[in-house]
């Protein structure tokens, strides 16, 4: 489908990259670098995040190929992501992605739909693992998401339990309420259970309310959350339609199919040198970062446009930029102009390229392989070249092979770390960070 583009090469080298991350017992682990600022660099855990893009990603591999090694290995972190609920409260632990005191209702719905997708292969099979799916998927959304995240008043499913970031006021966010509509009617087309599509039905109502119609480059844009109507994201933008495709394929509803066209236009209106832009916030556009692996969530997204709405949208520019940011070892770069004013950085330059831009963290790289995945051939081979990956700016030393994780960081303030990571481990061996440092110091005074 991609002229000039070799995807079965890359997704290979892609492969082999995340399965440096890999655990024995089938989790994803890896560092994360969200927007703004440094995150969670000492617990490397896996979290819903990577590991239901891995997931999916390992599932599109088997369809593709009938290698049933691909099977196993998306079975194992199934398993592995049942393993993760706590059946005291219905959630997942490590559920938070940058922060582990939350237990958020996007991370939840992901992991759903992840271990759903499973089921449906299996499904009539048997294993007893089908049930344990369902068991899974029934205890989080009847404890959990109903039991404590659901407003009846509303008809859509609050942020987390506590939110530690607008703890005055719930937030209702579509993209998260579109990924448990997705795991709803997974459930529903799986079980015949018609409490779940009703469900479904009711938060599509609510998620027609936060698309956003106007006459600009906006037009089509859905909104981050219902307390802050006028700041989009594009990632969470093309997030949100997930639930809506299955919204339209469910009932034939006209409205989701011009919702679907309308977010892909504004993705594909909102663009930068090929890349997707990052931010809409109150009118003034915030370009970056630009998210370079985490850019597979746009693309996907637009991809389920065209094969859904027979819209015929060329993503051949994109998928070609992005993977020019492919390493050595097979990872690929997470953003361009993370130190810039746009995110947050008010000294910030774009150009000067910080360690964040450069290092591919799996969290993002998860989402560019389910993405990529999808049109490997059937003569797909993994068993390619791979090499360590080193480079040394005026700002940082990054140096990564398969078995470990180095940087140095010295240059901006905001930026300085030291991280060493076994990548067999948990834990990181080192994972000094200034920013860190200064928010512990705040807190004491």
């Amino acid at each position: 489908m991609y002229k000039n583009i070799d995807v079965d090469e890359k997704t290979a080298k892609l492969y082999q990259w995340i399965n440096t991350w890999r655990q024995k017992n089938g989790a994803y682990n890896g560092w994360v670098v969200h927007r703004y600022d440094l995150k969670r660099l000492k617990e490397i855990h896996d979290t819903p995040w990577e590991q239901s893009a891995i997931i999916n990603g390992l599932l599109n591999l088997y369809e593709n190929t009938k290698n049933k090694k691909y099977l196993r290995e998306a079975e194992q972190a199934v398993r592995l992501q049942i393993s993760r609920l706590d059946m005291s409260t219905g959630k997942y632990n490590y559920a938070g992605f940058e922060d582990d005191r939350f237990s958020s209702l996007v991370h939840n719905a992901l992991a759903d739909c992840a271990i759903l997708e499973y089921a449906k292969i299996i499904k009539g099979r048997k294993s007893d693992l089908y049930n344990q799916i369902i068991e899974t998927v029934i205890s989080n959304f009847q404890k959990y998401l109903f039991g404590v995240l659901w407003n009846e008043e509303i008809k859509a499913f609050k942020f987390s339990e506590v939110d530690y970031y607008s703890r005055n006021q719930d937030r209702y966010v579509a993209n998260m309420n579109s990924v448990a509509v997705e795991a709803m009617i997974k459930l529903y087309l799986l079980e015949d259970d018609e409490f779940y599509r009703d469900k479904a039905l009711q938060v599509g109502e609510w998620l027609k309310t936060q698309v956003h119609y106007s006459d600009d480059y906006l037009d089509g844009a859905i909104v981050y959350s219902d307390i802050l109507p006028d700041i989009f994201v594009n990632i969470y933008t093309a997030l949100a339609l997930r639930g809506i495709d299955d919204l339209y394929q469910l009932t034939g509803d006209k409205e989701y199919g011009k919702i679907m066209i309308k977010a892909a236009e504004h993705l594909l209106k909102y663009t930068e040198n090929d890349f997707f832009c990052h931010a809409a916030v109150n009118g003034i556009k915030h370009k970056k970062p630009y998210f370079v692996a985490g850019a597979g969530i746009i693309l996907k997204a637009i991809d389920d446009t065209n094969r859904l709405m027979n819209t015929n949208y060329d993503l051949s520019r994109f998928v070609k930029k992005i993977l020019s940011y492919q390493q050595p070892l097979g990872g690929i770069q997470s953003f361009v102009g993370y130190n810039s004013k746009d995110n947050h950085r008010k000294k910030g330059t774009n150009q000067w390229e910080v360690w964040e831009d450069y290092a591919p963290g799996v969290p993002w790289n998860a989402h560019i392989f389910e993405f990529l995945s999808r049109y490997v051939s059937e003569d797909f081979n993994e068993t390619v070249q791979c090499n360590t990956t080193k480079r040394i700016t005026r700002s940082y030393l990054y140096y990564e092979n398969r078995d470990k994780f180095f940087v140095v960081s010295l240059f901006p303030l905001r930026s300085s770390t030291v991280i060493l990571i076994n990548k067999r481990k948990n834990r990181s061996i080192l994972s000094f960070s200034l920013i860190e440092i200064y928010r512990k110091l705040k807190k004491v005074k």
